[in-house]
């Protein structure tokens, strides 16, 4: 019987980003799906052409949901929250990387959201 791969969907492109990228490439059962990133824009001479990933996005979180068993946010702690609560809506699981809010509320906040 044949599995196949976890379908990894990651938001931002940053260091932090690159790094969990390589990461998921260097192991057999996950491959990086789609890539949401403003550095696609903002950053054209940072060779993103060269990123194996079937579909790079350009800011949007439209058009993802079936595409993607999970997702990996990077981006930083201060514009996370209306990320996050925008992809809470797909109701699949989110990854996001420390810290996880600029404050307590705003992490309380995405605390209610995970239900």
């Amino acid at each position: 019987m044949e599995t196949s791969n976890l379908r990894v969907g990651l938001v931002g492109l940053g260091q932090m980003g690159k790094l969990y990228k390589q990461t998921i490439d260097d192991y057999s059962e996950a491959e990086v799906k789609l890539i949401i990133s403003e550095k696609y824009e903002s950053e054209p001479n940072e060779n993103i052409s060269s990123i194996k990933t079937s579909e790079i996005y350009s800011n949007s979180l439209e058009n993802i949901r079936g595409k993607i068993d999970v997702l990996i946010v990077t981006t930083p702690e201060w514009i996370r929250y209306e990320i996050i609560e925008k992809l809470s809506e797909l109701e699949i699981p989110i990854l996001i990387d420390k810290p996880l809010a600029s404050s307590y509320e705003e992490a309380q906040k995405l605390f209610k959201l995970s239900k």
